[in-house]
This record gives C-alpha cells, sequence and structure tokens, in this order.
C-alpha cells in the first residue's frame, strides 16, 4: 500500500511546472507515462506498437498522436547511439514529442480520463 502511494506521489510531481519543459528527461518520462497506460487499457504491455493497434481495432479512435509519440521515441532512443541523428535533428524530436504531448493531455479523452480518476490530475490545465 505504501508503495503505491509514493509511485501516484511522483506521478502527481511529473506534472508540477519543473518536470513539464521540453528536456530529455521529461519527454521520455512522459513519453512513459503514455505508454504504460496504453499498454495497461489495451492489456498487452510488452509492445507499444500492438497495444496502439489493439486499442484501434477495439474502436478507439484518435491514436495518430500517439502513434506519433511512439515512432519519435523510437526514432530518439533507439537511432542516436546509431549515429544517425545530429544534435540538431535531436533537438527536433524532441521538441516535437513535447509538443505532442501537450496535444495528448489537452485532447486525448483515454488519456485525460486515465489521469483524473487515478490521480485526480487534470492534464488539459497542468501540462
Amino acid at each position: 500500500m505504501r508503495r503505491k502511494k509514493i509511485h501516484a506521489d511522483w506521478v502527481k510531481a511529473q506534472f508540477s511546472s519543473k518536470w513539464k519543459s521540453s528536456s530529455y528527461r521529461n519527454v521520455l518520462i512522459h513519453t512513459g507515462l503514455i505508454e504504460n497506460i496504453i499498454g495497461e487499457e489495451a492489456r498487452h504491455r510488452d509492445n507499444f506498437a500492438i497495444a496502439i493497434k489493439i486499442l484501434r481495432f477495439s474502436g478507439y479512435e484518435k491514436l495518430g498522436a500517439i502513434e506519433e509519440l511512439r515512432k519519435l521515441r523510437n526514432k530518439i532512443v533507439h537511432k542516436v547511439e546509431e549515429e544517425e541523428l545530429d544534435e540538431s535533428e535531436i533537438i527536433e524530436t524532441r521538441d516535437r514529442m513535447h509538443k505532442l504531448l501537450g496535444e495528448i493531455y489537452h485532447k486525448n479523452v483515454l488519456i485525460k480520463d486515465y489521469f483524473f480518476k487515478k490521480y485526480g490530475i487534470h492534464t488539459d490545465k497542468e501540462f
């Protein structure tokens, strides 16, 4: 029980102004939060892309921004080590991820409802 309380407090803290900038840490943490929600809702945590497809086939709409976020996350995480991205491309990718997170938190009902029900967070007002 105590562990869940600590985790809930940590998640809530990610929406403080300190953690909403477009830093690499912040966009990757927030992308991870979205990925976990999608995996939980799809009941498939092993693969982000498959979880999105499961939700699409289940009738969820408006997953395009989440799919784009997934692709950008993969680009910045997997291509950076292979030296396929220069610094300006990494910064551009990170900034695009930050913009998508804002769109998702403001417009995606699945994500908004999840954060409100589980943590009492109004993502459309707090991000």
